[in-house]
Protein backbone atom coordinates (compact mmCIF):
# COMPACT_ATOMS: atom_id res chain seq x y z
CA UNK A 1 0.00 0.00 0.00
CA UNK A 2 1.49 3.45 -1.28
CA UNK A 3 1.62 5.89 1.60
CA UNK A 4 -1.07 8.27 -0.25
CA UNK A 5 -3.31 5.35 0.19
CA UNK A 6 -2.63 5.22 3.89
CA UNK A 7 -2.29 9.14 4.81
CA UNK A 8 -6.04 10.20 5.04
CA UNK A 9 -6.51 7.06 7.88
CA UNK A 10 -2.95 7.96 9.27
CA UNK A 11 -4.72 11.35 9.80
CA UNK A 12 -7.54 9.64 11.59
CA UNK A 13 -5.16 8.39 13.97
CA UNK A 14 -3.33 11.18 14.77
CA UNK A 15 -6.59 13.42 15.06
CA UNK A 16 -8.30 11.03 17.28
CA UNK A 17 -4.60 10.68 19.95
CA UNK A 18 -5.30 14.39 19.52
CA UNK A 19 -8.32 14.68 20.53
CA UNK A 20 -7.61 12.37 23.57
CA UNK A 21 -4.32 13.94 24.08
CA UNK A 22 -2.94 10.55 23.95
CA UNK A 23 -4.84 9.37 27.20
CA UNK A 24 -5.45 5.85 27.04
CA UNK A 25 -8.84 4.71 27.43
CA UNK A 26 -8.39 1.59 29.73
CA UNK A 27 -6.64 4.05 32.94
CA UNK A 28 -6.49 2.39 36.22
CA UNK A 29 -8.02 5.78 37.40
CA UNK A 30 -11.34 6.61 35.92
CA UNK A 31 -11.72 10.07 37.94
CA UNK A 32 -7.93 10.89 36.72
CA UNK A 33 -9.22 10.52 33.29
CA UNK A 34 -12.27 11.70 33.34
CA UNK A 35 -10.72 15.26 34.72
CA UNK A 36 -8.07 14.97 32.06
CA UNK A 37 -10.69 14.27 29.45
CA UNK A 38 -12.95 17.59 31.04
CA UNK A 39 -9.65 20.12 30.07
CA UNK A 40 -9.37 18.26 26.28
CA UNK A 41 -13.30 19.79 25.93
CA UNK A 42 -15.30 23.31 26.87
CA UNK A 43 -19.15 23.48 27.17
CA UNK A 44 -21.73 22.45 29.61
CA UNK A 45 -22.82 19.27 30.44
CA UNK A 46 -25.21 18.27 28.22
CA UNK A 47 -29.06 17.47 29.09
CA UNK A 48 -31.17 18.07 26.15
CA UNK A 49 -31.74 17.01 22.52
CA UNK A 50 -31.12 20.71 21.67
CA UNK A 51 -27.53 21.11 23.75
CA UNK A 52 -26.41 17.89 22.30
CA UNK A 53 -26.56 19.86 18.75
CA UNK A 54 -23.21 21.98 20.54
CA UNK A 55 -21.08 18.71 19.83
CA UNK A 56 -22.36 17.35 16.91
CA UNK A 57 -20.75 17.28 13.31
CA UNK A 58 -18.90 20.46 12.40
CA UNK A 59 -20.01 22.48 15.40
CA UNK A 60 -18.64 20.20 17.35
CA UNK A 61 -15.12 21.59 16.54
CA UNK A 62 -15.70 24.99 18.66
CA UNK A 63 -16.50 22.39 21.84
CA UNK A 64 -12.58 20.86 21.18
CA UNK A 65 -9.72 23.08 23.21
CA UNK A 66 -6.45 23.62 21.53
CA UNK A 67 -6.14 24.81 18.32
CA UNK A 68 -3.95 22.12 16.51
CA UNK A 69 -6.52 19.88 18.35
CA UNK A 70 -9.52 21.57 16.67
CA UNK A 71 -7.81 21.74 13.20
CA UNK A 72 -7.25 17.81 13.27
CA UNK A 73 -10.65 17.49 13.78
CA UNK A 74 -11.93 20.11 11.13
CA UNK A 75 -9.22 18.32 8.42
CA UNK A 76 -10.97 15.28 9.09
CA UNK A 77 -14.25 16.43 8.90
CA UNK A 78 -13.30 17.96 5.64
CA UNK A 79 -11.65 15.34 4.30
CA UNK A 80 -14.48 12.86 4.27
CA UNK A 81 -16.80 15.48 2.58
CA UNK A 82 -13.79 15.49 0.10
CA UNK A 83 -13.76 11.72 -0.19
CA UNK A 84 -17.45 10.92 -0.12
CA UNK A 85 -18.97 14.11 -1.07
CA UNK A 86 -22.56 13.64 -0.06
CA UNK A 87 -22.41 9.93 0.67
CA UNK A 88 -23.79 8.05 3.86
CA UNK A 89 -20.13 8.16 4.86
CA UNK A 90 -20.10 11.62 5.47
CA UNK A 91 -23.78 12.32 6.37
CA UNK A 92 -23.31 10.07 9.05
CA UNK A 93 -20.14 11.90 10.06
CA UNK A 94 -22.12 15.22 10.19
CA UNK A 95 -24.33 13.49 12.69
CA UNK A 96 -21.71 12.39 14.56
CA UNK A 97 -21.69 13.23 18.23
CA UNK A 98 -18.36 13.64 20.29
CA UNK A 99 -17.97 11.45 23.34
CA UNK A 100 -16.77 13.80 26.05
CA UNK A 101 -17.36 14.15 29.76
CA UNK A 102 -19.51 16.81 28.82
CA UNK A 103 -21.68 14.19 26.61
CA UNK A 104 -21.44 11.14 28.03
CA UNK A 105 -23.92 11.08 30.78
CA UNK A 106 -26.71 11.50 28.22
CA UNK A 107 -25.30 9.90 25.66
CA UNK A 108 -25.13 6.75 28.24
CA UNK A 109 -28.73 7.55 29.17
CA UNK A 110 -31.55 9.36 27.40
CA UNK A 111 -29.91 8.46 23.81
CA UNK A 112 -28.70 5.00 23.64
CA UNK A 113 -32.06 2.98 22.96
CA UNK A 114 -32.63 0.11 25.61
CA UNK A 115 -34.19 -1.99 23.04
CA UNK A 116 -33.07 -3.51 19.87
CA UNK A 117 -35.13 -3.39 16.89
CA UNK A 118 -33.38 -5.59 14.75
CA UNK A 119 -35.20 -9.19 13.94
CA UNK A 120 -33.38 -12.03 14.14
CA UNK A 121 -33.94 -13.58 10.76
CA UNK A 122 -34.75 -10.65 8.68
CA UNK A 123 -30.89 -10.84 7.11
CA UNK A 124 -30.27 -14.44 7.09
CA UNK A 125 -26.88 -14.60 4.68
CA UNK A 126 -25.78 -11.88 6.56
CA UNK A 127 -26.52 -13.64 10.09
CA UNK A 128 -25.09 -16.81 8.85
CA UNK A 129 -21.61 -15.12 7.86
CA UNK A 130 -21.61 -13.63 11.13
CA UNK A 131 -21.92 -16.91 12.83
CA UNK A 132 -19.28 -18.10 11.19
CA UNK A 133 -16.96 -15.25 11.80
CA UNK A 134 -17.45 -15.40 15.44
CA UNK A 135 -17.62 -19.23 16.08
CA UNK A 136 -15.71 -19.57 18.70
CA UNK A 137 -15.67 -16.49 20.61
CA UNK A 138 -15.91 -16.72 24.19
CA UNK A 139 -16.63 -12.69 24.76
CA UNK A 140 -18.52 -9.92 22.90
CA UNK A 141 -14.89 -8.32 22.65
CA UNK A 142 -13.49 -11.51 20.89
CA UNK A 143 -16.72 -11.12 18.70
CA UNK A 144 -15.88 -7.39 17.53
CA UNK A 145 -11.98 -7.59 17.10
CA UNK A 146 -13.47 -11.43 14.75
CA UNK A 147 -16.08 -9.05 12.71
CA UNK A 148 -13.15 -6.00 12.37
CA UNK A 149 -10.34 -7.91 11.38
CA UNK A 150 -12.57 -9.58 8.95
CA UNK A 151 -13.98 -6.47 7.24
CA UNK A 152 -9.89 -5.30 7.62
CA UNK A 153 -9.21 -8.18 5.54
CA UNK A 154 -11.71 -8.37 2.42
CA UNK A 155 -9.23 -6.77 0.12
CA UNK A 156 -6.91 -9.84 0.57
CA UNK A 157 -9.95 -12.39 -0.83
CA UNK A 158 -9.67 -10.69 -4.13
CA UNK A 159 -6.68 -8.60 -4.50
CA UNK A 160 -7.84 -7.42 -7.77
CA UNK A 161 -10.10 -5.65 -7.13
CA UNK A 162 -10.18 -1.73 -7.03
CA UNK A 163 -10.17 -1.92 -3.45
CA UNK A 164 -8.01 1.96 -3.34
CA UNK A 165 -11.80 3.22 -3.14
CA UNK A 166 -12.38 1.53 -0.09
CA UNK A 167 -9.87 3.09 1.67
CA UNK A 168 -9.94 6.39 3.56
Amino acid sequence: MRRSQCLPAMLLVAGLIMLTGGAPVYAADADSWLQTQRTLYQGPDVTTWDELNAYRGRAAADRIVGEDRRRAYLYNYEQLGINYGEAVEYQLRQEQVILCPQTMDFLYGEFTPLQVRYESGTRPELERTVGEITAGCETQRDEVLALMRFCRDLYKKNPDQKWREYIF
